[in-house]
């Protein structure tokens, strides 16, 4: 449930998460690399998914188009591009949402 910081995303296109028992938070990831585009998708409308703006305990950081935490508390998602140390949003949050 989180806050996670350090999610795989090795050879991942799409991260799905569900949310039907537990609000998700990521904090950062691991495993990208140079130019990878990451699509996290909400796959359940229960509870949240929080993805933190510049987590300094991750591994590699996110950085939000907001400047601060955001979150999906429906259906959405974001899309993101990691430059091989960190990843920045292309996208604000999709989906029902409010402040992280």
């Amino acid at each position: 449930a989180g806050p996670t910081d350090n999610v795989d995303v090795s050879d991942t296109t799409v991260l799905e998460v569900d949310t039907s028992s537990n609000n998700v938070v990521i904090g950062g990831f691991t495993g990208g690399v140079q130019g990878q585009i990451l699509y996290i998708v909400k796959t359940n409308t229960a509870n949240f998914i929080q993805l933190e703006h510049n987590e300094t305990v991750a591994y590699q950081n996110i950085y939000l188009t907001s400047g601060s935490d955001e979150r999906v508390v429906g259906f959405g998602g974001w899309t993101l591009y990691c430059n091989g140390s960190n990843w920045f949003s292309l996208s604000n949050p999709t989906g029902a949402a409010d402040a992280g």
